[in-house]
């Protein structure tokens, strides 16, 4: 499994990408294979979905959730974990960010 695109220098190329989306555009060609650019094959990576119970946008993240749990294949919705907690979706993002906004984050 590559979780890292071959081609590094491009995956910041905006202009590269800029490119390639207005090609697929005009070409009417599928979205879903822009990874196979730079030479993805497989998107075979966990997902792991964070809501909560007071989250504004958990209705979002649940449509999303069942969406890839009925449209996935088997091995992708085996990979795909859910959590829901007792905090809104003020969750910290990075290491360096305070949980002091959500009392209820976890550090990480």
């Amino acid at each position: 499994m590559r979780l890292i695109p071959r081609n590094l220098k491009q995956f910041g190329n905006s202009t590269f990408w800029a490119e390639k989306f207005r090609e697929r555009y005009m070409r009417n060609l599928p979205f879903r294979e822009l990874d196979r650019i730079v030479g993805n094959t497989s998107t075979d990576i966990p997902i792991l979905t964070i809501t909560g119970h007071y989250d504004g946008d958990q209705g979002g993240a649940m449509q999303y959730y069942r969406d890839h749990m009925k449209y996935g294949s088997e091995a992708a919705r085996a990979r795909h974990y859910l959590i829901i907690g007792p905090w809104m979706c003020r969750i910290p993002i990075s290491r360096s960010t305070s949980t002091r906004s959500c009392p209820m984050a976890v550090a990480w």
